[in-house]
């Protein structure tokens, strides 16, 4: 979403190093104009590739001016770590990933883990996640300075139809709950449930 990226890096067959320099800042809500910066914002990654389908990542950044928690707040820098594994073989493709932000002087962190398992003329797939969020970016103002742990569960399958002339249409639905904690779940209702049919 960044107005300005430059990224140059060397890379092999087997390994890719990169280095970012970007303009921190989120856009606007006006998505018809350019919120051009300075480059004020750096990043580096490693990714390596010790067999076709593995890929293994690391990266690191400075965000400046990043975030925003009402129109015309304050912002504030972020600095952001992840992790991650990616794995593709036959018919199992499937991902992990960590990731923690350090912002306004508290840490929070996320993972999840995904994988789609391809089954005769369609393809099962599931996701799970959990992350830590500051009390203020989910508007739990009974509770300053908290860090909460939210999460959500979701599976499906997608059954693919006959491919014309090069586009293949898919058939699916989904379900999935979310996982909040039992002290703001009045704020939302409960927990949710959802079903997805496409």
């Amino acid at each position: 979403i960044s107005f300005g990226v430059v990224t140059a890096g060397p890379s092999s067959s087997h390994w890719r190093v990169e280095a970012s320099a970007f303009n921190g800042r989120e856009p606007d809500e006006h998505r018809t104009g350019f919120d051009l910066a300075a480059l004020d914002s750096f990043s580096g990654r490693v990714t390596i590739r010790p067999r076709p389908s593995l890929a293994i990542q690391a990266s690191a950044g400075r965000i400046e001016s990043a975030e925003q928690d009402f129109a015309n707040g304050p912002r504030y820098d972020i600095t952001r770590v992840t992790a991650s594994a990616q794995y593709e073989h036959g018919r199992l493709a499937g991902t992990i990933a960590w990731g923690a932000n350090t912002e306004r002087g508290q840490q929070t962190h996320a993972g999840l883990a995904e994988a789609n398992v391809t089954l005769g003329h369609g393809a099962a797939f599931g996701r799970a996640e959990i992350n830590g969020k500051p009390s203020h970016s989910l508007h739990i103002h009974e509770q300053p300075g908290a860090i909460l742990t939210v999460g959500k569960l979701q599976a499906g399958y997608v059954h693919y139809l006959r491919a014309v002339r090069g586009l293949q249409m898919g058939l699916g639905a989904s379900g999935s709950a979310a996982l909040v904690p039992a002290s703001i779940r009045p704020n939302y209702d409960g927990v949710g449930f959802g079903l997805a049919v496409f």
